[in-house]
């Protein structure tokens, strides 16, 4: 098994490894970027979980009227 050294901030980007890392609870924090366009049907952000995922909002900035950006902590 890798383990990674403490750092305050890992980017974990895509579905699987973002999804892998969410089952496991090694996610303290999530920041999710999305550009608000429907397209219609949809795949899921993360994939699968086993149980829900709990959060805090703690806030959202919009970039030029475009980009979203959402920050969230993991619920005790």
């Amino acid at each position: 098994m890798f383990i990674l050294p403490a750092c305050p901030t890992v980017p974990i980007t895509g579905k699987f490894t973002g999804g892998n890392f969410l089952a496991a609870n090694l996610v303290d924090e999530l920041i999710v970027t999305r550009i608000p366009i429907l397209l219609g049907g949809g795949i899921p952000l993360f994939g699968k979980l086993v149980e829900p995922l709990r959060l805090i909002h703690k806030n959202t900035e919009v970039y030029d009227n475009a980009l979203v950006k959402s920050h969230y902590s993991r619920a005790q």
